[in-house]
């Protein structure tokens, strides 16, 4: 009984590294604890949390940016078996098959760093203010031979 409690335990916490190594930017480590959490709910000493669908879908992308695509293929292919993560391991799959398919090796066909450009209007409103624009104060602009006195507050 304490060994499954223990194999939980290590489960999660190899999860909750996973997480922090995303959020860290390492990919080498999360390729390593998605790795051994795969691993160990693969070779039965651990059930299969749900969590499991997302270790695989990280181990797929990463497989498939790094040219491994046997590796990329079974981690897709096991991504297809959960709802959450069953569009993704599509998605995935079919990008598998284009790769194979044209030949090419690593140089750019897959590329998740790429970010996406957005238009996004932010509307900053102070306490006490109606939002609109003529009830917001404009700051002043500081003379043109940036000749002020200590008590200019404008920026």
């Amino acid at each position: 009984l304490s060994s499954g409690i223990n194999a939980e335990y290590g489960g999660i916490a190899m999860i909750r590294l996973a997480r922090v190594c995303e959020t860290l930017h390492d990919e080498e480590g999360c390729v390593r604890w998605y790795g051994k959490y795969v691993d160990m709910v693969n070779s039965g000493e651990l059930d299969p949390g749900e969590e499991i669908c997302y270790a695989y879908r990280y181990l797929a992308h990463y497989y498939l940016r790094n040219d491994r695509l046997s590796e990329a293929d079974v981690h897709a292919h096991k991504c297809c078996e959960f709802k959450e993560t069953k569009n993704d391991g599509k998605a995935l799959v079919r990008q598998i098959a284009a790769h194979r398919n044209s030949g090419a090796s690593g140089s750019g066909i897959y590329n998740t760093r790429a970010t996406p450009k957005t238009n996004l209007r932010v509307k900053l409103v102070l306490p006490g203010s109606t939002g609109s624009p003529s009830s917001q104060k404009r700051a002043r602009t500081p003379p043109p031979n940036d000749q002020h006195s200590d008590n200019d507050m404008s920026f």
